[in-house]
């Protein structure tokens, strides 16, 4: 019993928002989400160099 208590606290600990993995998995999603926007404009960019 005590073990289940300790796994939901560390759960609740996790996905709290402002702390924990939740806080690093936001940040995570953000870069991901920037790289995927920088990555978009170079193709963007080399189809029209290479259409040229």
């Amino acid at each position: 019993m005590e073990l289940k208590k300790d796994i939901e606290s560390i759960k609740k600990v996790l996905d709290n928002p402002n702390d924990g993995l939740s806080a690093i998995r936001r940040e995570i999603s953000a870069q991901r989400e920037h790289c995927a926007g920088v990555v978009s404009g170079f193709e963007q960019r080399i189809s029209g160099l290479e259409k040229k």
